[in-house]
């Protein structure tokens, strides 16, 4: 049996191929989110740009089912973190959120009425 001690241990080895993710703590510790939305935002903003999601491809790379993963949507939505945007042509363009406002724009605007 290997010794974790006998293994050659390197920092940042070979980073030429990889890419760096961006995590921010706002989604981390929004206590409002499941795991499964947590990782499910962190599988869509390691993909590039223009990247074609589907809960199906998700599913398939995550080797989950694709209802759960369409339910992580849909919370992810909830709480403004993803955003859809249904285009002509029937296709669905994602875009993700870092920090999304606690406020709708309506409930915004009925506040700033209300004062």
């Amino acid at each position: 049996m290997n010794s974790v001690l006998d293994c050659e241990w390197k920092l940042n080895a070979d980073e030429s191929g990889m890419r760096a993710y961006y995590l921010p703590s706002s989604i981390m510790n929004d206590s409002r989110l499941t795991c499964k939305a947590k990782v499910v935002w962190c599988y869509m903003n390691s993909k590039v740009n223009g990247y074609n999601f589907s809960s199906y491809r998700i599913a398939k790379d995550m080797k989950e089912g694709h209802k759960t993963i369409q339910a992580a949507m849909r919370e992810l939505e909830k709480l403004k973190y993803l955003e859809r945007d249904r285009k002509f042509d029937g296709r669905i363009e994602y875009d993700l959120n870092y920090n999304p406002p606690s406020l709708t724009k309506e409930e915004a605007e009925q506040c700033l009425i209300e004062m």
